[in-house]
């Protein structure tokens, strides 16, 4: 019955209506009509990335993954003849004898027959096992991830059309980041030869613009920190400055460069909420002296340690975090009961994470209807902060200064002291 389906028309559209002017409502009494207004913008430029995909060479990536699979095989019969010859077992030769390195408990009753009594099966304790079964170990799981990831069964993504199309979700995490699947393009190998399959047709260039030092930018215009706005303000490398700062050595990226990293960690570290632990782990130290690099970093610079506690503190008491837009993300009082570590660092790094994915939002939209008016240019990916444009050669160059200024701009609609800056490069592979 035509009419009955037209009246059910009606009433879904009026059930609808009323729950679109509930929400409208309550964005207005919690002041989110700007991340409202951010999210339904960014909504086009999200689907044209899904719809025009990235560019891609599948016969490419196709001889790159079974050169990957033979590397694997032939290392895995290496590492099991290596270690039957330690033990009482036949060499394995041509794979009569199978031994499995791929089993846990195969593998661990192997080692200790072989003298290795290791506590656990975890790369990062098998590299540190003698030569050459250290350095072999350390290959083969770089081998296994390539070739379970992003070896021949990557190749199911490939569309009619031969681009990868994945699928974005637009609010993927609670800062407000996006997420990414099918194939996750976010989470993609850095190895220049699995991007270089990802090229572009004669006549045509990618452009991939991203945001330089991003998060700490936003560090500096939250945390109203002097030293920090200055060195942004002057254009300084801000790592360098810092380390100079802390160790009170002359420090650049040739001039002591190890004390340059420990103070790109620590910066990056706040940033991100990361306590002693986090940092012990990523500088492999002691937590002992991770958390005397971070005291150091607090004394030298105390408007930023303010910011980080007072703000998590804040949060924590009105029951969410929030950032520049105004997004929020609710925390419970059940995960500051079951832990309050946790909580606090979800607060810390919620508001500088957030908006970073704001400004980015905000830029793709700008983006996505500015490219409206060149023929046959479109964004094609985004990786937190990083935007990639697919688009004529002979255009590059003018679309490359519009992609930079619109991120320049979307930045500054959210931060007032510290301007943003962005690195472009062209190329015809995705090789950022």
């Amino acid at each position: 019955d035509p009419k009955a389906g037209f009246e059910e028309l009606i009433a879904y559209n009026q059930t609808l209506a009323q729950i679109v002017e509930q929400q409208i409502d309550a964005l207005r009494r919690n002041q989110l009509t700007l991340t409202s207004k951010i999210e339904a913008s960014a909504i086009a430029a999200i689907a044209s990335m899904e719809i025009h995909g990235m560019p891609f060479d599948a016969e490419m990536w196709a001889t790159l993954a079974q050169r990957n699979e033979a590397e694997q095989q032939t290392l895995h019969r290496q590492i099991a003849d290596h270690l039957s010859q330690k033990t009482s077992q036949q060499k394995l030769g041509d794979m009569d004898i199978h031994i499995d390195i791929d089993s846990d408990k195969e593998l661990k009753s192997l080692l200790a027959q072989a003298g290795f009594n290791v506590p656990n099966l975890q790369k990062s304790t098998l590299s540190t096992l003698p030569k050459p079964l250290g350095p072999w170990f350390k290959t083969y799981s770089a081998l296994s991830k390539l070739v379970s990831t992003y070896g021949k069964s990557f190749l199911k993504y490939v569309g009619d059309d031969g681009r990868i199309h994945p699928t974005f979700e637009q609010i993927g995490a609670g800062s407000g980041r996006m997420a990414c699947h099918s194939p996750n393009l976010q989470a993609m190998v850095k190895s220049q030869e699995h991007r270089a399959c990802f090229c572009t047709d004669e006549n045509r260039i990618l452009i991939s613009a991203d945001y330089a030092a991003c998060e700490l930018r936003i560090l500096a215009e939250m945390s109203r920190d002097p030293f920090f706005l200055q060195a942004f303000e002057k254009g300084e490398d801000l790592h360098a400055r810092v380390a100079s700062e802390i160790f009170q050595k002359t420090v650049s990226k040739t001039e002591n460069p190890e004390l340059r990293h420990k103070a790109k960690s620590i910066n990056f570290g706040l940033a991100y909420g990361m306590g002693p632990a986090g940092l012990a782990r990523t500088l492999d130290i002691s937590t002992n002296a991770a958390e005397d690099l971070l005291n150091q970093h607090f004394k030298k610079f105390p408007k930023v340690k303010s910011f980080l506690d007072d703000n998590a503190q804040h949060s924590l008491q009105r029951g969410f975090a929030q950032t520049l837009s105004g997004r929020r993300l609710a925390i419970s009082s059940e995960q500051m009961i079951e832990n309050r570590h946790a909580a606090l660092r979800l607060a810390k790094n919620m508001p500088i994470q957030g908006t970073n994915a704001d400004i980015t939002k905000i830029a793709l939209a700008t983006i996505a209807q500015g490219l409206q008016e060149y023929d046959n240019a479109f964004l094609v990916n985004a990786v937190h902060d990083e935007i990639v444009v697919e688009c004529e050669t002979s255009q590059a160059e003018e679309i490359g200064a519009f992609v930079k200024n619109s991120m320049m701009d979307a930045g500054a609609e959210l931060l007032k002291e510290v301007i943003l800056e962005v690195d472009v490069a062209q190329s015809t592979i995705w090789d950022k």
